[in-house]
């Protein structure tokens, strides 16, 4: 599942999705990484999704927009959202913009590192809902 602007696999518990654009400062481009990622959080509600920045040098305003609306979405869909790979000048917009409060971000992990970090938390989250599934069970 691949596109011209975004590269996607699923790895075990969690989909990452890498970022081909490396100017992120054209409507069109900035329009449909937006539109990919939230069909992304729509098909696959509670998903855990990791945005890789790696091959990305700048982001438009319209950029921090679809931030936005994929944060939403993914608040919506009860899905969790990490960005990594995040360049210092990108990190400083998301700063300042506060951005960095909304996500996630490991800007100097790689996508192998940032993955790592992200699979033990899904992990943990998978088994706390497991225990509580068996407990509400138990007390029937």
């Amino acid at each position: 599942m691949s596109s011209g602007i975004m590269k996607w696999r699923k790895d075990d518990l969690i989909i990452v999705g890498e970022v081909h654009a490396t100017n992120m400062l054209d409507s069109l481009s900035v329009s449909d990484f937006g539109s990919e990622v939230v069909k992304v959080l729509e098909k696959y509600p509670g998903c855990y999704l990791l945005l890789s920045f790696e091959q990305v040098e700048f982001l438009s305003s319209a950029a921090l927009s679809e931030l936005i609306r994929i944060h939403n979405t993914a608040q919506k869909n009860l899905g969790v959202v990490r960005l990594c790979g995040i360049s210092p000048d990108i990190l400083k917009v998301l700063t300042i913009t506060k951005l960095d409060q909304m996500f996630s971000i490991h800007p100097k992990d790689d996508i192998p590192t940032a993955l790592d970090k992200f699979r033990r938390l899904a992990q943990r989250a998978k088994e706390e809902r497991e225990w509580a599934e068996r407990a509400q069970k138990s007390k029937k």
